[in-house]
């Protein structure tokens, strides 16, 4: 919903309720090369690493998971305030991340898409924690 509207991908968003569409009438576009990607599961016992770090004055902790051949194949976060807003967003973030890499996304590709500031320091937890990856 858009400002109280439906709205579909393709749909002209129009204000009145007789331009209103249902989904259904929207008819895809051509379908390009499809892929699938498949998910490389981690095995039931693994290498891991924990460590602690702190971001603009929140403390957080990071456990990596790997694979066999040292690829990190997932990622846990959480804030120190267990159940907050900020423990929940860092560890959604995480486990999209995780899947991200087990799909078989760049690690390196992720971590330089995170946003940053002005002197290159990573703008969220969850791009400190992939920094801290890459130490």
């Amino acid at each position: 919903m858009l400002n109280g509207e439906d709205h579909c991908p393709g749909q002209d968003s129009g204000t009145s309720k007789g331009n209103q569409r249902d989904c259904s009438e929207v008819t895809p576009g051509p379908k390009s090369d499809q892929r699938t990607a498949s998910r490389e599961r981690l095995p039931n016992r693994r290498p891991a690493e924990t460590i602690a770090f702190e971001h603009l004055g929140a403390d957080f902790t990071m456990t990596a998971g790997c694979y066999a051949d040292g690829r990190i194949g997932e990622i846990f976060i959480n804030a120190g305030h267990a159940n907050s807003a900020l423990d929940a967003l860092a560890s959604d973030a995480a486990i999209a991340i995780s899947f991200a890499l087990q799909h078989g996304a760049d690690l390196a590709a992720i971590r330089s898409a995170m946003k940053r500031n002005s002197l290159g320091q990573p703008s969220s937890p969850i791009g400190t924690a992939l920094d801290r990856i890459a130490q």
